[in-house]
């Protein structure tokens, strides 16, 4: 009786060590960028805006928690906030839906986070619903862009300046 309690005492110890182990090996990276939604008195059309290349500089961030992209298991999006930086106190409600997609070179493109039927509540800032794609390609690319897709459902008389910031959960094996 003594043995088969010191076997499973063992055995209890052995698994929660292992996934203590796995939680080390997870980490988080940001990315942000900006485009600008010009002024239009056009409604219900859809809209694409480019963000600039985004350098990755996933080798850096990868060294910081002792890992290498050939020891990256997964990537996954764990939040992408939209907001507005200019002008200053606008909301979002001009927006009817929005969609973001990832692309890097070779890689093609995948629709990565969206939003459809913004309320008319919305702030000057929101989080927006993810896929679980997993982003390791895109990630350990050089560079990557991101493209947004929206529809307005309200003119807007000035151009509107929006920020895209994505956390990014990074699953890998330590070196």
């Amino acid at each position: 009786m003594k043995n088969l309690f010191l076997i499973a005492a063992t055995a209890l110890l052995l698994v929660s060590g292992c996934k203590k182990g796995e939680e080390l090996t997870k980490f988080d990276i940001s990315y942000s960028s900006e485009f600008t939604v010009p002024a239009t008195s056009t409604v219900s059309t859809p809209y694409d805006f480019y963000t600039p290349e985004i350098t990755s500089d996933y080798k850096e961030k990868f060294e910081k928690y002792k890992t290498a992209s050939d020891k990256v298991e997964s990537i996954k999006l764990k939040s992408l906030n939209v907001n507005i930086s200019d002008p200053s106190g606008s909301s979002l409600k001009f927006m009817k839906s929005i969609e973001v997609y990832i692309e890097a070179d070779g890689k093609g493109e995948e629709r990565i986070a969206w939003k459809m039927d913004i309320p008319e509540t919305v702030g000057e800032s929101m989080n927006i619903e993810l896929s679980d794609t997993d982003l390791k390609p895109f990630i350990v690319s050089d560079v990557f862009k991101m493209r947004a897709r929206a529809i307005n459902d309200e003119a807007i008389t000035v151009d509107h300046k929006i920020n895209i910031e994505g956390t990014f959960e990074v699953d890998a094996k330590l070196l």
